[in-house]
């Protein structure tokens, strides 16, 4: 009797369930510290199906990013995604997702900033993205295939080598297999100090990404002497995954052996970061055109700041001091290439970004 009672209270405590209505609604705003140097020794647990308790206290916010779940009509061209439960405000445009009783799952992107250039898009997945399969407890599984196919304007997008190389268009496609499966389940401490119910989910992506251009009336792929093409990559991540709030808590990117080495997770500005406020903004919030011709405007931004671009090497190779909240900047002094701004507010918030120089 007395073993009984014991195997019943192990499975009521497994019973960590995750539905759809659990999932984010509109108007959940929350912050996300990143670590990029992780605590020697930090334990992200192992499969089990006995109980565990992960404590993340010790997560440091080098950097932090706040993103909010809204109403897909209020979104960047949000009229093209009806099916949308919500869209997801985050890296320069909105994630719009479908929520049903059995998944969420991406089925499109929009907005003006994608893979770190300014390309305004709307992209609807041919086949969606799955995030989530519902309901979630241990041992849930699924597998899946998303295609993500986009076709723009070339502007700045990849370098022209005239006229032997002068793309008119850009199509990118993106193929995807996804696997996912929740082996483990606990209480998870974050970095706040509060605790979560949480369930374990191993996150495998395996994409192949194609780039094709269009010349003279013909599309081909573009060599692979430009760069990489296509781009075959894997990807995992063990995500935990919050009863209370239906979305991850803490996602570790890790190797085949499922080593972490960076670390995202529920943070707040009060973490960040070691000497002033740090929050990581997307590129397209600040400057524009990026890729730019040596000449940047900026947008948002607060006069009397500082804008500083440094080389890849960290180096400091240009500041100014913006005199006006929407001046241009000249930077045809500076080499073609990739570099990191940085932009000192008066009150001490730090905004940072990538830069690409294509003169």
């Amino acid at each position: 009797l007395i073993a009984s009672f014991a195997c019943y209270g192990f499975i009521a405590k497994a019973q960590i369930t995750i539905t759809d209505a659990d999932f984010p609604g509109i108007g959940v705003s929350l912050y996300q510290g990143v670590d990029t140097v992780l605590p020697v020794g930090l334990d992200i647990g192992l499969p089990s199906a006995t109980a565990q308790t992960w404590n993340f206290e010790s997560l440091e916010t080098d950097s932090l990013f706040e993103f909010t779940f809204q109403d897909p009509a209020n979104a960047p061209h949000g009229d093209d995604f009806p099916d949308a439960e919500v869209a997801v405000d985050q890296f320069g445009g909105s994630g719009f997702v479908n929520v049903t009783s059995t998944l969420a799952e991406v089925i499109g992107f929009a907005g003006d900033n994608f893979q770190g250039f300014t390309v305004d898009i709307s992209a609807e997945f041919e086949d969606p993205y799955q995030l989530l399969s519902f309901p979630t407890t241990l041992s849930t599984s699924f597998t899946d295939n998303a295609v993500l196919d986009i076709t723009i304007y070339n502007d700045g997008f990849i370098p022209s080598f005239p006229p032997i190389f002068d793309p008119d268009s850009v199509r990118l496609k993106r193929t995807s297999d996804i696997s996912s499966e929740v082996d483990a389940f606990g209480t998870l401490i974050d970095a706040l100090g509060n605790s979560h119910d949480v369930l374990r989910q191993i996150f495998v992506e395996e994409s192949i990404d194609s780039v094709f251009y269009y010349q003279d009336g013909n599309w081909a792929m573009i060599p692979a002497l430009i760069f990489e093409n296509p781009m075959i990559d894997t990807t995992r991540n063990v995500r935990f995954l919050s009863a209370t709030l239906g979305y991850a808590v803490a996602d570790f990117s890790v190797d085949e052996n499922l080593s972490p080495s960076r670390a995202t997770f529920l943070s707040d500005p009060s973490l960040c970061c070691t000497s002033v406020e740090e929050i990581t903004e997307a590129e397209f919030n600040l400057i524009y055109p990026n890729p730019s011709n040596g000449t940047i405007n900026l947008k948002n931004v607060v006069s009397g700041s500082t804008l500083e671009i440094l080389d890849l090497t960290g180096k400091a190779v240009f500041a100014e001091t913006i005199k006006t909240a929407s001046e241009k900047i000249d930077i045809s002094a500076l080499p073609d290439g990739l570099y990191i701004f940085k932009l000192i507010e008066n009150d001490g918030m730090i905004k940072t970004g990538r830069l690409s120089l294509v003169k």
